[in-house]
């Protein structure tokens, strides 16, 4: 681990590293097809600029695509980076390549996940001139888009010169009643459960109309 922020030989970063192994382990496991990935479960940027990068070998030996899926925080800076966006979308990103270009070490937070991807993985340049992620990577935000969100993200991308379709974008939890996981700062998932019978136990004990 390159800094004490990362971990280190005294004192690694164990989250880090079985987030890189439960990954490289699913990236086996599923060889093809479409394999998307809630990654803020502990650090997304981590994940992003420390795991995706030592995991580079196994995603792009797929016949498919790994997508990373952001699912807390402001959309719109978290899918396209803070940059100089002016808060009245006077300036949008006016003297974002300068200050990259002139700061190669700027924070994640500021970059954004497409970005982000793009330094790692790199992919093409569509008819339109824009910049579209390598076949094999791809990003998913599923919640809490809204209409102005949405405008706000293909903006954003376009001023950086990447393509809209480096991302998937969802309604998600704002058709009910706009209450998010970070309402209440709280979220409960189910992730094991104990089946105390058999499917077939169970169908032998219904009737027809059941």
């Amino acid at each position: 681990f390159p800094s004490h922020d990362r971990g280190s030989v005294e004192n690694p970063d164990y989250l880090a590293i079985a987030e890189c192994l439960n990954l490289r382990d699913w990236l086996i496991k599923f060889p093809k097809g479409i394999l998307s990935v809630v990654s803020d479960t502990f650090d997304l940027w981590k994940l992003i600029t420390f795991i995706l990068p030592r995991l580079k070998s196994y995603i792009l030996a797929r016949d498919g695509k790994l997508v990373i899926r952001p699912d807390s925080g402001d959309p719109v800076d978290i899918i396209c980076g803070t940059g100089n966006y002016s808060e009245d979308g006077s300036d949008s990103f006016g003297n974002f390549e300068h200050d990259r270009k002139n700061n190669p070490n700027v924070s994640p937070q500021i970059k954004g996940v497409i970005e982000l991807l793009w330094d790692i993985f790199g992919g093409t340049v569509n008819e339109q001139g824009y910049k579209l992620l390598d076949s094999h990577i791809g990003a998913i935000y599923g919640d809490s888009i809204t209409l102005d969100r949405q405008v706000k993200i293909y903006d954003r991308l376009a001023s950086k010169g990447l393509a809209a379709t480096n991302i998937v974008l969802g309604i998600g939890s704002f058709t009910y009643q706009y209450n998010t996981r970070d309402t209440l700062g709280f979220a409960a998932k189910g992730a094991w459960f104990e089946v105390a019978e058999t499917v077939t136990d169970y169908l032998s004990t219904q009737s027809p109309e059941a």
